[in-house]
């Protein structure tokens, strides 16, 4: 979602002989093109405790080493689960001086890094790192992640998926107790693509004419916050849920139940979605995230609620600022989500506004779910510095057959081809959540996210 940048260096072939755990090559080749830089790892377990070497990527016979012994030039180290970057000598290291190893957990945790050198990248690659799992405390499902694009969509793993991330399966855990060279085909994780990040341009994408005409258009749904929030937990019969109709958490804040006084207020015709530390929360919490915040949903796990498949979608929104901040306005297809089946024939999100707390910049995505595999579309969209957390502003998105326009205060930013899988109604989708790829560490404890309203419109 983020670009997160690597930095390389030229290693010597492996100095010992360790079992290589890979899969088999595509079916077709794939030619030896100059993809886009893949911009981070991430070194993922559900449970127990692993030890992590060198890693990076083979062409053409030369080994490429993204990381060993240290973490690369300028990178940020980030966790999540409760890990951290530890550095070891015991085990003893596969290569180098000393190795990286997850803290110990029973549930899902990660370690990866951020804001390193960028590091060039070719198709047709195999992918590698080294893995030593902890033969008293193994992990029940071992991942790697790669960033591209400024997503996370690049995902492959060995063991049994209780992470639950879409992802490519390899194969069973590797060993216990010995150094494994992991291997993993680009293609097989989608790394052969072009770049699409962008050059900052000259001037901000919100300085161009205003183009917004909503002419023959009729308002649809208007929550202009100036009543008492209609919301609940998961519903029924509540214009809003507090949670994903999918009940999936994300980031580093759990979304809490609506209770008077939080996560939601409302004030003078705003609405204040907050977020705050609860360390109460955290010591009950199966994840141990001491962070709480706040969501709302149009629609609800039975696709009952708003949703329309074809209109103008827009949220007048003051945002928080710092790096970890992830305020977002989004749309996504709704349906029955006990229905394993529903979404099968075209399943689609669309993040009008995702914000990092970066001071002139914010993205904006296009997702196709269903069918798989996952793919994903996005575009950093460049504002004038500070005027997110400046000022309230709109930031909408216009839906018709063949386009998917993104605007911020009329002026649109960004399009992209409205593709055949969006075939359902959009439920609208506004929140407050923390992480997003960024340590939350420097996050005020409150922080808010202030809205002045959620309108659509359909002709």
């Amino acid at each position: 979602m983020i670009p997160l940048l690597l930095f390389s260096l030229f290693a010597e072939e492996p100095q010992m002989n360790a079992p290589v755990l890979k899969d088999p090559p595509p079916p077709a080749p794939v030619a030896p093109v100059e993809a886009a830089p893949v911009a981070a790892i991430a070194f993922s377990l559900f449970g127990g405790r692993a030890t992590w070497g060198k890693a990076g990527f083979v062409h053409d016979g030369k080994e490429t080493v993204w990381i060993e012994d240290a973490l690369p030039q300028g990178a940020i180290p980030m966790a999540s689960g409760g890990d951290a970057w530890t550095w070891v000598t015991d085990p003893p290291p596969f290569s180098g001086h000393a190795s990286h190893q997850s803290a110990l957990s029973t549930n899902g945790h990660q370690h990866l890094f951020n804001a390193a050198t960028p590091m060039p990248f070719k198709g047709g690659s195999t992918l590698f790192a080294y893995v030593y799992l902890d033969p008293e405390h193994p992990p029940s499902q071992v991942m790697l992640q790669w960033n591209q694009n400024g997503v996370w969509d690049h995902r492959a793993y060995w063991g049994v998926d209780k992470l639950g991330w879409e992802s490519h399966a390899m194969g069973p855990l590797p060993p216990l107790g010995s150094w494994v060279r992991l291997e993993v085909p680009s293609a097989a994780v989608n790394l052969d693509q072009p770049s699409t990040l962008r050059v900052k341009p000259a001037q901000p994408d919100t300085d161009g004419p205003v183009t917004l005409n909503l002419e023959g258009y009729k308002l649809t749904f208007s929550e202009d916050f100036d009543a008492p929030l209609d919301v609940s937990p998961w519903g029924p019969g509540t214009r809003w849920i507090a949670h994903t109709p999918w009940d999936g958490d994300f980031g580093d804040a759990a979304f809490a139940d609506p209770r008077p006084g939080f996560p939601f207020t409302i004030e003078k015709g705003v609405l204040r979605i907050e977020a705050r530390k609860d360390e109460a929360f955290a010591a009950e919490d199966k994840f141990k995230r001491p962070w709480r915040a706040g969501l709302l949903s149009s629609y609800d796990a039975k696709g009952k609620g708003f949703a329309q498949q074809y209109g103008y979608f827009v949220m007048r929104a003051k945002l928080p600022t710092g790096r970890g901040v992830w305020p977002a306005f989004w749309l996504c297809s709704c349906y029955d989500r006990g229905d394993t089946v529903a979404g099968a024939t075209g399943s689609i999100e669309i993040d009008v506004l995702e914000y990092y707390g970066a001071p002139d910049t914010y993205s904006a995505t296009l997702h196709i779910w269903q069918p798989q595999p996952h793919r994903a579309e996005g575009f950093p969209v460049y504002t004038k510095p500070g005027m997110v957390a400046d000022g309230f502003h709109d930031y909408g998105v216009l839906v018709d057959p063949q386009w998917i326009t993104m605007y911020t205060d009329g002026v649109a930013v960004w399009r992209v081809r409205t593709p055949p899988e969006h075939n359902k109604p959009l439920g609208i989708l506004v929140n407050l959540a923390l992480g997003g790829g960024w340590p939350i560490d420097k996050v005020e404890s409150p922080c808010f996210m202030e809205v002045e309203h959620v309108r659509a419109y359909a002709k």
